[in-house]
Formats: C-alpha cells, sequence, structure tokens
C-alpha cells in the first residue's frame, strides 16, 4: 500500500506551520493522530501514526509512502488509503460528524466550513480546495483583497493558537 499523497501534504503544511497534524476517524468511533517525525530524528519524513487520546503508536508511514503497522489496528489501513486517495472527502466526512477540523482541531463555525471540513486557512496550509478555488497561496493574490483577508484570519488563528498554548503551558498540539 502506497500512501505516498499523505507525506504531499504534510510536504505543504510544513511550509506554514512548524507542527502540523491530521486527525482521521476510524469505523469504530477511536481518532487516530498523523504527525510527521522530527526532522533530525531516526525517521525523518516519516509520518507517525497514533491513537489520538491514549498516544499509543500504530505505525509509520515511510517517506517513500509505505505504511508499516504494527497490526493492532485493523481498518487502520482502509481509512489511510481512503485518505490519501481522497483527503477532501474524509476532512468533510470528519468535519460533519465531528464539526472540528480535522487538520487544527478548532470547531467549525462557518455553514461553509462546516459543509467542506475545515476552513479556508487549513486549505491554504495543506494545498487543498475550499469553497468555489483552490485556496492556495499564490503570486496572484499578493496584495489584493483576498489575500489581505486571508492574512487577518490567518492572523486570528495564530493568535487563538498562541492562546491556546499559554493556557495550556505546553505544547497545544499535545492536549488535542
Amino acid at each position: 500500500m502506497n500512501i505516498k499523497a499523505i507525506n504531499d501534504l504534510f510536504d505543504k503544511a510544513h511550509r506554514h506551520l512548524k507542527k502540523p497534524n491530521i486527525v482521521l476517524l476510524l469505523g469504530d468511533g477511536k481518532q487516530i493522530r498523523l504527525k510527521p517525525a522530527p526532522l533530525n530524528g531516526r525517521n525523518p519524513g516519516a509520518v507517525y501514526v497514533t491513537n489520538k487520546l491514549t498516544r499509543d503508536y500504530y505505525g509509520k508511514i515511510d517517506a517513500d509512502g509505505t505504511f508499516a503497522s504494527n497490526g493492532f489496528v485493523p481498518q487502520l489501513n482502509d481509512v489511510l488509503s481512503e485518505f490519501a486517495a481522497n483527503p477532501e472527502a474524509v476532512a468533510a466526512k470528519h468535519g460533519k460528524l465531528m464539526g472540528i477540523c480535522c487538520f487544527c482541531s478548532i470547531r467549525l463555525s462557518d455553514e461553509r466550513s462546516t459543509e467542506v471540513g475545515y476552513g479556508p486557512i487549513c486549505a491554504g496550509h495543506y494545498g487543498l480546495p475550499w469553497g468555489s478555488k483552490r485556496a492556495q497561496m499564490n503570486d496572484e493574490y499578493e496584495g489584493s483583497i483576498e489575500q489581505q483577508k486571508y492574512d487577518a484570519q490567518l492572523a486570528r488563528h495564530e493568535e487563538m493558537m498562541a492562546t491556546r498554548q499559554l493556557q495550556s503551558g505546553s505544547d497545544w498540539c499535545r492536549w488535542l
């Protein structure tokens, strides 16, 4: 099973985020967390797959896209394959069921974001479509009203993340 598309999503997100992560639902209601391995660690370029709550290790997606599972979660291969093939659909399913973005774990309050499963900021970070066009940042938007709105939303988002980090006293990703 090759799921290199997941590694590619993290490569895009690393351009904008220090610690990107993705939360996905398994069929039994459990949630898994995908997070990149440290670049200076033993598995640079890999993505670790863990239980969101217990942090139990389920396996890793190597830099070449092969998944090495510990074999404890049978439906994991199906979920990862589905996400690699169509991240928009899986994220939309997660957002509709949970009401929370699978990328930043913030509650989706906007109708459009709930429908898509993630907001325009996360869409830009991960290079995914949002609304009627792709939400990627590019040279066409520099200085435009759309870019100014995006920058304002991004600043509010980053301020909220910094507040969460200060309130928790630790890395906010750890307790989500």
